[in-house]
């Protein structure tokens, strides 16, 4: 977001958005110093990926940010001949938006410790049912060094783990609503129930076990694949696909639509044809590989498969799943793990 046009109160700290695995903080310069009570109004130059186009943000009296409103445009009606009723007016992605206009998407919530430092973090659909939350884990010095995201029933999805400070962390500014942390070292991200760790992003971890396996090594790369969720309808079948640095040096790789491909063998061992015109087909033909750089012995979590992007029906029953993988290479010479997955 380039910038955003302020509605009375003070300068803007900052947008907290919410995506369906991770919180995206966006800062600007100021903080609060007196108690809200209406809170501050911010319109965005352009809709937000998540179709948000303004926030109304609040703050205690020490100016920690404690609770964010987001909201999405109400669009004017336009009448239409053909039709008995008026319809929507077509979507605008860029401003100015209408302060008068808005509806409620979603609301957050923050709540701190007695020392101040952000422990919570919950958000609540526009009718204030709890979608999801988020805790924050500190150290001694108060430094971030933890942020893990749970679906409402408290079912782990996604976490982000921080390194302990460098020099220039402690010099850097830090506005009260952002927790002081060092350098993102790990990003993990867990099945669907909440249980096992299915991609590492960074660095893997020594507490949670990776327990998938990965394939063979092949000139300094590793790649595994690993479910999401293994069981259900075809529409529901989704997994992660990571890629390893296994050299000392730091590697670059090419990651990205048309760079894999699956792999699927039913119950006989029969290869299951990718279906013709299917999107994950559409990627093959012209690939979109991305460089993207990993340290020694790190992974890269690059991308989530849905079966039903490859494959137009299957079916019932249970099937092995191996992903290939090419990068800018034209010989697919790199293969995963091989899991299970069942069609029901």
């Amino acid at each position: 977001m380039a910038s955003a046009r302020r509605i009375c109160g003070r300068s803007c700290t900052g947008v907290i958005l919410l995506s369906s695995l991770a919180l995206v903080m966006l800062s600007s310069a100021g903080q609060a110093t007196q108690p809200d009570t209406d809170g501050e109004l911010t319109l965005y130059d352009m809709m937000a990926e998540i179709g948000t186009v303004a926030c109304r943000e609040f703050h205690d009296e020490s100016g920690r940010l404690i609770k964010v409103i987001h909201y999405t445009p109400v669009w004017p009606t336009t009448a239409s001949a053909s039709a008995a009723t008026s319809a929507p007016a077509p979507p605008s992605l860029r401003g100015p938006f209408d302060p008068n206009n808005l509806a409620v998407c979603s609301i957050e919530t923050y709540d701190y410790d007695k020392d101040g430092r952000r422990v919570r973090g919950s958000t609540y659909s526009a009718g204030g049912t709890l979608s999801g939350f988020a805790t924050f884990a500190h150290d001694a010095d108060g430094w971030l060094r933890s942020m893990k995201h749970f679906t409402a029933d408290g079912r782990r999805q996604y976490e982000v783990r921080y390194s302990p400070p460098r020099p220039s962390d402690m010099v850097r500014m830090d506005p009260s609503w952002r927790p002081k942390r060092g350098r993102e070292q790990s990003h993990l991200y867990f099945e669907e129930n909440g249980e096992r760790l299915v991609a590492v992003r960074g660095v893997l971890p020594d507490d949670v076990p990776w327990t998938w396996g990965w394939g063979p090594e092949e000139s300094g790369l590793c790649c595994a694949v690993a479910p999401y969720c293994a069981c259900g309808p075809l529409d529901k079948i989704a997994v992660a696909f990571t890629v390893r640095n296994t050299l000392e040096i730091p590697r670059t790789m090419s990651l990205g639509p048309g760079t894999y491909r699956p792999v699927l063998r039913d119950s006989t061992g029969r290869v299951v044809t990718i279906s013709e015109g299917s999107k994950g087909a559409r990627s093959l033909r012209v690939p979109q590989p991305v460089e993207s750089s990993v340290r020694p012995g790190e992974a890269a979590h690059w991308d989530t498969l849905e079966l039903a992007a490859w494959y137009n029906n299957l079916a019932l029953g249970d099937h092995s799943l191996q992903l290939e993988y090419r990068g800018i290479d034209t010989e697919w010479r790199r293969v995963t793990n091989t899991i299970t997955i069942s069609i029901r």
